[in-house]
């Protein structure tokens, strides 16, 4: 994918069936996320998912229209705080990569219905995820929580049901 514009982008776009705009750029042997991705501003799902990320960029935060970010099968170690900008994010999904820990600011993303964590190094998570008043749905199999982080997961099904 060398050499890509926005344009070019946008011309990969396809609207789902609830009309949303989609790109994906899964299986894409990408080990970093294409600069000019920062300019389709008007992107609502983003599956950037195996690949060979091993960071995600701070510019994450310009696209302020995401609903879904797929970032499963990479390998990514650390999400930027800069993501908790997303405000209109309602799933994330992170799974089968190497975060050992998630932004504290991740109270922010207010409308985040669904966290996928499955499969990573995390061994506790931010008190903020307990203010995700949206959250229906946190997947965090797989990971070498420790006894305080099981805590906090057994809080959070307990208050929110799931």
């Amino acid at each position: 994918m060398e050499n890509i514009t926005a344009e070019n982008l946008r011309m990969l776009i396809k609207e789902d069936e609830f009309g949303r705009r989609v790109l994906d750029l899964s299986k894409k042997s990408l080990s970093k996320v294409p600069a000019p991705l920062w300019e389709v501003t008007e992107l609502e799902i983003l599956n950037l998912s195996n690949n060979d990320l091993n960071e995600l960029p701070a510019s994450i935060n310009k696209l302020r229209n995401l609903r879904e970010l797929r970032l499963d099968w990479n390998q990514l170690g650390e999400l930027p705080h800069s993501i908790c900008q997303l405000s209109n994010l309602s799933w994330l999904s992170v799974s089968f990569n190497k975060l050992s820990v998630l932004p504290s600011n991740i109270k922010h993303l207010r409308n985040l219905q669904s966290l996928h964590l499955r499969s990573n190094h995390l061994t506790i998570l931010p008190d903020g995820i307990a203010e995700l008043e949206k959250l229906r749905g946190l997947f965090v199999a797989d990971n070498p929580l420790t006894l305080e982080g099981m805590r906090k997961v057994l809080k959070l099904q307990n208050k929110k049901g799931f």
